[in-house]
């Protein structure tokens, strides 16, 4: 993790280096503008910086008009812990989902936090109905500046191109990080929190800051307890911000999309699949992770029969998902399959 427009200090988390600005959720703008500085000072060209600079000069056409569109925010209701069989065993047995310890970069010194994270979970209905709203929106951009119409956006593989709006691993309903999701809504965690962790008092949310990865842009939401004064620097989550708390939690992503395979033909009007000698040509994407503080042997305790209730088997899409540092905690092998996965939760709901 290397911290950027301040005090730099270098060091291995996980497998991969990580950039990580404090108190601050970063637009991607700001973060190439700050990577650009790193790579002007030290010679050497961060991740995201490549990611950032080949998508420009591959597709700059497509992503002139995507980045044009306004964000669509998204109610934050339920969140989400995905993990391997292991750890969902352990979870069942001990009745508690437990924090490990993550290094954060915090008035320039390493602070390691033990911390539960855990991500976003939007309904397919909500991700349906701002994919629909964002392709209309690409679409009157498009007719605007390059005369492409509708029709030619939807002459082939219109589906695919809707999908192209929201395709990114926090849109997907599979995970990187195993096969065993437990989805809560967010009211019922603070509740748990709150009672276990804050004797009563409100837990407070703050803005950890924004680590990229090399396609991943995390915006770190801490939460923790109000008697703690540790993070008392840090803003709280700010109502304008991409998180806003007009008595519910709101997220307006810059990027829900992680690649783009076509681009726009300025002599034909239309839009082309371009191939390139990658799988997909990458773009970066957003995502929430909100880390609930829980230091030395504290856990957020839930009896097995709650856990069971709020557990399903999802799919895994491998460490490949998503080229980031801490995709890479579990090792492939440990993955199995959506049915294995069923057939487990289930043996543990009839035991």
């Amino acid at each position: 993790m290397i911290r950027i427009e301040q005090t730099d200090a270098l060091y291995p988390q996980w497998r991969s280096e990580s950039f990580f600005y404090e108190g601050k959720f970063l637009r991607i703008d700001q973060v190439k503008e700050a990577l650009e500085k790193y790579s002007a000072r030290e010679g050497k060209t961060p991740a995201m910086l490549h990611t950032l600079h080949n998508a420009r000069s591959r597709y700059p056409d497509v992503l002139h008009v995507y980045e044009s569109l306004e964000p669509k925010r998204f109610p934050v209701t339920h969140l989400r812990h995905v993990t391997v069989r292991d750890s969902f065993m352990s979870i069942l047995a001990e009745e508690s989902i437990r924090g490990c310890e993550r290094v954060f970069l915090l008035n320039g010194e390493r602070k390691n936090l033990r911390v539960s994270c855990w991500g976003v979970h939007i309904a397919p209905e909500d991700i349906e109905n701002v994919k629909k709203k964002r392709v209309w929106d690409f679409a009157n951009i498009a007719t605007e500046r390059f005369d492409l119409t509708w029709e030619h956006l939807c002459q082939e593989d219109g589906e695919e191109v809707k999908d192209m709006m929201t395709n990114s691993p926090v849109m997907r309903q599979d995970s990187c990080y195993g096969n065993f999701q437990f989805s809560f809504r967010i009211k019922m965690l603070l509740e748990f929190y709150r009672e276990q962790h804050c004797e009563g008092e409100k837990p407070v949310l703050r803005v950890l800051g924004t680590e990229a990865y090399t396609l991943e842009m995390a915006h770190w939401i801490l939460i923790h307890s109000p008697r703690c004064k540790d993070f008392d620097h840090l803003p709280t989550v700010d109502p304008e911000g991409p998180f806003s708390r007009d008595g519910n939690l709101m997220w307006a992503p810059e990027s829900m999309t992680d690649h783009f395979p076509w681009e726009i033909s300025r002599s034909s009007c239309v839009l082309e699949r371009k191939t390139f000698p990658q799988m997909y040509d990458p773009w970066v994407w957003n995502n929430p992770v909100f880390a609930f503080h829980l230091p030395g042997t504290a856990a957020l305790w839930m009896s097995r029969d709650c856990l069971l209730y709020h557990v399903e088997a999802c799919e895994n899409t491998g460490c490949s998902c998503r080229v980031s540092s801490h995709s890479l905690r579990h090792p492939k092998d440990k993955y199995i399959c959506w049915e294995e996965a069923e057939v487990i939760i289930q043996n543990e709901k009839w035991y």
